[in-house]
């Protein structure tokens, strides 16, 4: 007896329908389709039926895959997407690597292997790689669950958009939103299309998948949790306790899944403002702005409050407000301090700029200088670090220093060749 023929007598044995074993998760036509064998369930399908049916997984896979091989698969795979939210997809792309041939054993293909392995191949900057196990998982005659289809499309865009393909990124990440059922990953796929509208010129079109984010937005931090979870989750997997390693890692995941969602949703703000300036918006972008602001001054989140600033002064000068716009920098580079240098940054570049404007060149120059300065040891956008070096350039030229102006200009240009090199049709996705 195949596992088709398992579940469906073990159905009809307690008589069940279709659709009461899919307890509204799996359709009529998707049980019907594995019981004659047409289909290959994954873990999370699987699962889904085993419950219907009041049996565990185990029972299912007794006739091709011993219990511990199951657990086995299940603890590396957890422990994987763990490590993945960790920030260290090197050793998940290990652990996924070493299991994947048996997962492949299985009797059904282990799509959630080859998604995850996917996402690390991806976050490690092997896009080639990762784009051939997100297609794989594509394939028409695979089993698998709306949910699980989705999210391969959703890495799949994100894959396109970060090799700088914003159409065909743009398509998967369509198909995916419908069937993504995760807050976070419906906030994420909502971003990610908002970046591809951007790169394609459509601001409109941007500000409404940034809208519907932001309503979603919500979600704290509780990343330490996590990273307790992931360190026992680890002690357990060394020790062949797969069961303890899942329960872990699971935990972990789960954790890790609302500190990003949190992440994320204090950053939608900052984003949907940009894109309602952008759009010409300006007095929509400044009101949700200052609701960003007053609630991380609320949260005493001051390098949140920083960022919020910069965005309002950047808006504030674009509509020659200039007295607004530099209180509200010198306001955010005294929240910024050393706890945000990307904020402190882009606060002096501000204050710089304004200068420049005004055509006060030694105030220009002493705040661009300080920014470059601030870049030299900050983990900042390439977008900033060549708004900073080209405007320190043209300050320097401008009060007859040719010899360094051409060196800052020539480092913008060495960062706008290598971003080219790296996205040749990123377009505007970078102010997202």
């Amino acid at each position: 007896m195949n596992l088709g023929e398992k579940i469906r007598h073990l159905r009809k044995e307690r008589g069940l329908s279709q659709e009461e074993v899919g307890r509204g998760v799996l359709t009529r036509s998707m049980i019907s389709a594995i019981e004659r064998g047409k289909a290959r369930p994954s873990l999370k399908t699987l699962e889904v039926i085993a419950q219907g049916l009041g049996k565990s997984v185990d029972y299912f896979l007794e006739d091709e895959v011993t219990d511990q091989t199951y657990k086995r698969v299940r603890a590396h795979l957890t422990l994987a997407d763990a490590l993945m939210w960790a920030g260290e997809p090197e050793r998940a792309k290990e652990l996924l690597t070493s299991v994947l041939p048996a997962a492949e054993h299985l009797s059904y293909r282990a799509m959630e292997v080859r998604i995850a392995l996917g996402r690390a191949e991806l976050a490690t900057g092997q896009a080639a790689a990762a784009r051939r196990e997100f297609e794989s998982c594509l394939a028409p005659d695979d089993g698998v669950m709306e949910e699980e289809l989705a999210e391969a499309r959703y890495h799949l865009g994100e894959t396109y958009l970060a090799t700088g393909q914003p159409v065909d990124a743009l398509a998967q990440l369509e198909a995916a939103l419908p069937g993504l059922r995760e807050v976070s990953m419906q906030m994420a796929c909502l971003m990610a299309l908002a970046r591809c509208h951007t790169a394609l010129n459509d601001p409109a079109a941007a500000v409404s998948r940034l809208e519907a984010a932001y309503d979603l937005a919500s979600g704290v931090s509780v990343r330490a949790q996590a990273a307790a979870r992931l360190r026992e989750a680890e002690r357990a997997l060394s020790k062949g306790a797969y069961e303890g390693a899942t329960r872990e890692a699971d935990l972990a995941v789960r954790l890790y899944r609302t500190a990003s969602f949190g992440a994320d949703a204090e950053r939608v703000p900052v984003a949907l403002g940009r894109a309602l300036a952008y759009a010409g918006a300006e007095r929509r972008a400044l009101r949700i702005l200052r609701l960003s602001y007053r609630e991380a001054m609320a949260r005493d989140d001051l390098p949140r409050a920083a960022e919020v600033l910069t965005e309002m002064a950047t808006i504030h000068r674009s509509v020659g407000q200039l007295g607004v716009a530099r209180a509200q920098a010198r306001r955010a580079l005294a929240l910024a301090g050393d706890h945000n240098r990307q904020a402190t940054a882009f606060a002096l570049y501000l204050l710089g700029a304004i200068a420049r404007e005004e055509r006060d060149m030694a105030e220009a120059e002493r705040r661009l200088s300080a920014a470059a300065e601030v870049l030299e040891r900050a983990d900042a956008p390439a977008a900033l670090q060549v708004d900073v070096f080209g405007l320190l350039a043209e300050v320097l030229r401008a009060v007859g220093r040719d010899r360094e102006a051409y060196d800052y200009l020539a480092r913008a240009h060495a960062i706008m060749a290598q971003l080219q090199k790296a996205r040749p049709a990123a377009g505007r996705a970078d102010i997202l």
